[in-house]
């Protein structure tokens, strides 16, 4: 079974390594902060960190991951992650 380290955790995906890993990390493992927009890596909802650098999930696989660091904004820590989130909060932005 192929795995993926995921918001600090490795983890076991029971999906095929072709899944679009959108789906893999909302429905496998309910992190839903990655949203499902135009499905071609245009509108930027589905947009994490993958290895420091900015990856559309709708675009990438399981297979594509492998050995490389996923976060989602729900792994997203630190300072600068906590002042973001309470601006957001304060400000009642609406996530797309």
């Amino acid at each position: 079974m192929p795995t993926i380290h995921l918001n600090g955790k490795e983890r076991e995906v029971t999906s095929h390594p072709d899944m679009p890993l959108l789906w893999v990390v909302r429905e496998e493992f309910d992190f839903t902060g990655p949203k499902y927009g135009c499905g071609h890596g245009v509108c930027g909802g589905c947009v994490c960190e993958v290895d420091g650098a900015q990856v559309h999930l709708c675009k990438n696989t399981v297979a594509d991951v492998q050995g490389k660091k996923v976060i989602t904004i729900e792994g997203q820590e630190g300072p600068v992650a906590d002042a973001v989130f309470e601006a957001w909060l304060q400000l009642d932005v609406a996530q797309c």
